[in-house]
């Protein structure tokens, strides 16, 4: 939840006619994505794939086929205590030896693992009597002695850039020997994440992109027992649209403390958008925004707009607390069987909010370029609505909340998975057939349509307050 509270009815707009219908489609809220790290991905204790035969050359890379090793199938639990069990137990390791780990031998080892998309970096840390070798994805991270019941004989940064994530798996091998008395062999491996230190909420196209106040920051953790991040690694933002062409730019940035700023975000287009940050191989997705043709901050009435090629859009509020955004989004879309059978989108879409705990009443005045009208008469278009917690103010069933289309039928709830929200969608009525209140309509409704001189198509319309009573932000 953003600290400035947001109280908006988004208009994710579209125009068709009844073979094509006007539509307005409305959304808020945020949805974010699924994130993995930081965490562990082998434990102490875990099991391996092992032998204390001198296996073929190229043992300690990915590709070798181990199908005939031994697999330690009961961790640990066959193995007899070791003499610094007591030392070994207070620091979390196993208290017990491999009975398969020969004295004045070698075991060799290998054990594979997958990674989140997020996880960042790779630390290795164990205890070995008397010394291992190790190699992460066929890769040498070098020898470790040990003996003296020391907790820490290996300790080993692997970079982020050589793990593979997500499907892909990982493998740690070690070659463990030992010089008489005691074997023992214990390894654990963590892994850190990137992750966005807050959340874009709806900015002005090419201007900054914030949280609502502070520019967005990427963070990078360690692995637990691991090294800092060095300063200066390098961070990238890119773009990934849900609707809208525009591109980002100021997408890259460097570490100072494990946080990546970024000052001069922009994106050059209005639309619906994720961020997506990268470092090292490490991927993360922001929650969803909006980008709007124009935000106007206003304590009373204010007004907006937005425009493409074929499309544009015009709002107004009488009373508000915060800004009113406008977006004319090329590509956003209406849901499927919302506006009936014979829907079909023509222009661009386009969002309307209120944002920073504003309120009021909404005007819009929607136009569609002549050259996607034709001869059609202006009352052959329609306005489809799509709105977070639009109601109707005469039913009061939880079931049918939504308020009441242009055939008498409550709106479809339709859930938005990119912003976490139902929207109620359906056709507008004409005022006239909607209940009113203290001289206004108190159910959304078109208030007139028409064709001005140059031949395009102008369709007003009116949404009382509460259109979204919810509380979102980024």
């Amino acid at each position: 939840m953003h600290s400035r509270m947001r109280k908006f009815w988004r208009a994710a707009a579209v125009l068709a006619a009844v073979v094509g219908v006007l539509a307005l489609a409305g959304a808020s809220g945020v949805a974010s994505a699924d994130t993995g790290g930081p965490g562990t991905a082998i434990t102490y204790g875990s099991t391996w794939s092992y032998t204390s035969s001198t296996p073929a050359s190229g043992w300690m890379n990915p590709g070798f086929d181990a199908s005939s090793w031994a697999t330690d199938t009961a961790p640990f639990s066959d193995r007899t205590p070791v003499y610094c069990a007591g030392q070994y137990g207070a620091a979390g390791l196993p208290t017990t030896a491999n009975t398969d780990f020969p004295v004045n031998g070698s075991l060799f080892l290998r054990n594979t693992f997958s990674l989140p998309a997020d996880a960042w970096g790779l630390h290795l840390t164990g205890t070995i009597d008397n010394n291992a070798s190790v190699w992460v994805n066929g890769s040498s991270y070098g020898s470790a002695s040990g003996g003296s019941c020391s907790t820490g004989d290996i300790s080993v940064d692997v970079p982020s850039s050589t793990l593979q994530r997500g499907a892909a798996t990982n493998l740690v091998a070690a070659n463990a020997t030992d010089s008489g008395v005691a074997t023992y062999f214990a390894l654990q491996a963590t892994y850190g994440a990137i992750a966005f230190g807050n959340q874009p909420v709806e900015t002005q196209k090419n201007t900054p992109i914030t949280d609502g106040s502070d520019p967005i920051r990427v963070t990078i953790t360690p692995p637990a027992g691991g090294a800092a991040v060095p300063d200066n690694t390098e961070v990238d933002l890119t773009l990934q649209s849900i609707s809208g062409s525009g591109t980002l730019s100021g997408g890259t940035a460097y570490t100072s403390g494990g946080v990546a700023t970024f000052p001069a975000l922009g994106v050059s287009a209005p639309g619906e958008y994720r961020l997506v940050a990268t470092s090292g191989g490490a991927t993360v997705t922001s929650n969803a925004f909006v980008i709007a043709d124009q935000i106007t901050p206003c304590s009373g009435s204010c007004s907006a707009g937005g425009s493409t090629s074929d499309t544009s859009v015009q709002a107004s509020t009488s009373s508000n607390g915060g800004a009113l955004a406008v977006s004319t989004i090329p590509g956003a879309g209406v849901p499927a069987g919302v506006c009936g059978g014979a829907f079909t989108q023509l222009g661009a879409g386009a969002s309307i909010d209120l944002l920073g705990g504003g309120h009021g009443n909404l005007l819009v005045s929607w136009k569609l370029d002549r050259s996607l009208v034709g001869r059609r008469s202006a009352l052959s278009f329609d306005l489809c609505v799509g709105a977070d917690n639009l109601q109707d103010p005469q039913d009061t069933s939880p079931t049918t909340k939504g308020w009441k289309t242009k055939d008498g039928s409550p709106a479809i709830p339709v859930p938005d998975p990119n912003l976490g929200v139902t929207l109620f969608w359906g056709t507008l009525r004409q005022c006239l057939f909607v209940p009113w209140s203290h001289g206004l309509p108190a159910s959304p409704c078109w208030i007139d349509k028409r064709k001005d001189f140059h031949g395009n198509v102008i369709i007003d319309a009116f949404v009382p307050y509460p259109w979204d009573a919810s509380f979102h932000g980024g």
